[in-house]
């Protein structure tokens, strides 16, 4: 994977935009942070699950829109994600809480994206990210599809982000 791929540059940029917010860190352990972008965990999703495991979350692409020639100069890809959060636990206790913990680290993380979404670099041409947003959130209680034997709260984050880039520097 080439880490210089704009889609990839704006996918981790996610994680650091989420990895900035001290409540976020504190919230989800980094050994329950899914990572898809390893260079050697094929699998990062785990078989089975301790109560340590939880909460726990991953930030997937889930497709996207390309608008070529948007402008007269400049074209977009609207990447659409998801981030999701996994409680492992049916209650709202106090264990529980660490589920709405996360929940409100990823609003506050989310406010924030203009200052870890900007001014990126791909092949010496500059292109910006100009909208980063979730659209809806989707909280239930269900057996997870993550982890098929862990019942439990689980929130799903639909988002997307505008990237722009100059058109010529696409056909060059």
């Amino acid at each position: 994977m080439s880490i210089q791929n704009p889609l990839w540059q704006v996918h981790n940029a996610l994680w650091s935009l989420l990895e900035s917010d001290s409540e976020f860190t504190t919230a989800v352990p980094s050994m329950n942070r899914i990572k898809y972008t390893s260079t050697t965990d094929r699998y990062p999703d785990k078989d089975n699950t301790l109560d340590a495991d939880f909460p726990c979350l991953r930030i997937r692409s889930i497709g996207g829109v390309p608008r070529p020639h948007r402008t007269s100069n400049s074209s977009m890809i609207e990447l659409k994600w998801s981030i999701e959060v996994f409680s492992g636990d049916r209650r709202f206790s106090d264990d529980a809480q660490r589920f709405m913990d996360v929940w409100w680290a990823i609003y506050k993380a989310l406010v924030n994206w203009q200052a870890y979404l900007y001014n990126f670099t791909w092949d010496g041409n500059a292109f910006k990210v100009r909208y980063c947003r979730a659209s809806e959130v989707e909280d239930r209680l269900t057996k997870q599809e993550l982890h098929y034997r862990q019942n439990g709260w689980q929130s799903v984050w639909i988002g997307d982000t505008d990237i722009w880039f100059t058109t010529t520097d696409l056909t060059s």
